[in-house]
């Protein structure tokens, strides 16, 4: 038999597991930014796989396309590092609060410029710029998000929270991928 911590048995470890999951269960249907999570992280997913097929069909030169996805992650990552900035430097809770909101709030308006701009566009420079600084207003808006969502939760409750939204988040981009190959869509609509 299992005995630990006052839990004894499979039993009671299925039920203690069960009692984690229900809680987080809560946790995801009461933080409404929990589906704005999902949202951003389909839409970045889905901007990431159609670029890069077509990127690949107008440009014969992977270096090329490999230098952008850097670009991309290197200023996600000083995008992501933004909202820990605002909070070393900024000591009011209050006002730390109302920054990172605001600025997300800006963030979101650019993140839907430059999916417009992609869209529109028929330059491939304009669409890797565009799509550049996408990454870095995609991970500044996805940290501020997921720091927001952590601070009332426990460290197991973010992992189950976490791997429920995205979850959620591919299952999401799953139908969407299948809808659009079903009717034969071509991304270079999209772009072009």
């Amino acid at each position: 038999k299992i005995n630990h911590n006052g839990v004894e048995g499979i039993r009671g470890y299925s039920k203690l597991i069960a009692e984690e999951y229900m809680q987080v269960f809560r946790l995801f249907r009461d933080n409404n930014l929990a589906f704005t999570w999902i949202l951003m992280k389909c839409v970045e997913e889905l901007v990431g796989n159609y670029a890069s097929i077509l990127w690949y069909d107008l440009s014969d030169d992977p270096k090329l396309y490999g230098g952008v996805v850097a670009l991309y992650q290197g200023l996600g990552v000083v995008g992501a590092l933004l909202p820990v900035f605002v909070q070393m430097t900024v000591k009011d809770e209050k006002l730390q609060s109302k920054i990172l909101r605001f600025s997300q709030v800006i963030a979101s308006f650019f993140l839907l410029a430059c999916l417009i701009i992609m869209t529109l566009t028929d330059k491939l420079w304009v669409c890797y710029a565009t799509f550049v600084a996408f990454g870095f207003f995609y991970y500044f808006f996805i940290t501020g998000i997921s720091s927001r969502i952590a601070v009332n939760s426990k460290p197991i409750e973010q992992v189950f929270l976490f791997a429920a939204n995205l979850f959620c988040a591919v299952a999401i981009e799953t139908v969407i991928t299948l809808i659009l190959s079903y009717y034969n869509a071509s991304p270079k609509t999209w772009f072009t």
